[in-house]
């Protein structure tokens, strides 16, 4: 299930809300009772502009696609031992663009996020 974007009415971004893809619904009720709104234009920002603080790419960044179960952490950390893991969640952590390139060379992975 694609990831999806909701504004509320008091300008809150919501991030993380999950829907199956024909059952978007544009409007949404929070538990507090405020109504969100969905943003596509959120939705649509590549994932390194949102990572961006006054033109500047926030670092470590993480990825949950490069990631792990955090039981296999060990045997990852074995395998790829300049590459760490979130123990909570087995998200990649990067320290660097250059350490995520490499990462992303050593894992097989393609990187269409890449500048």
């Amino acid at each position: 299930m694609p990831l999806h974007y909701y504004r509320r009415d008091d300008g809150a971004l919501i991030e993380e809300f999950y829907h199956a893809t024909e059952e978007v619904p544009d409007e949404i009720k929070c538990k507090d009772g405020i109504k969100a709104f969905r943003d596509r234009t959120a939705e649509w920002q590549r994932p390194s502009s949102r990572r961006r603080e006054g033109g500047k790419v926030l670092w470590p960044m993480k990825s949950r696609a490069m990631g792990v179960h955090p039981s296999q952490i060990g045997e990852n950390m074995r395998r790829y031992p300049h590459l760490e893991y979130d123990n909570r969640t087995g998200e990649a952590i990067f320290e660097s663009h250059q350490h995520r390139k490499q990462c992303v060379k050593d894992l097989g992975f393609v990187d269409f996020d890449a500048a």
